[in-house]
């Protein structure tokens, strides 16, 4: 899969070359990609574990609620 993405991101950079976006900076978020994906397809059990301590947090520091109220507020409700 994450040699699939690579190929797939090589047609991107090509169209990218042609000044679509800045090259190097899309050079840089294929190989994050790719590396993203491979750790996960090598180690599924950790990368769920991570997902899982992430949504966490963000239930914790973001909770479902304030964003209800802020839509509420900005709503005039």
């Amino acid at each position: 899969m994450a040699e699939g993405l690579r190929n797939a991101c090589q047609s991107a950079r090509r169209a990218e070359e042609a000044g679509l976006r800045d090259t190097r900076q899309s050079e840089r978020d294929a190989e994050t990609w790719a590396r993203g994906v491979h750790r996960v397809l090598h180690a599924p059990e950790a990368a769920v574990a991570e997902a899982e301590a992430l949504r966490m947090e963000m239930a914790r520091l973001a909770p479902w609620s304030a964003a209800v109220d802020g839509l509420l507020d900005a709503l005039g409700l």
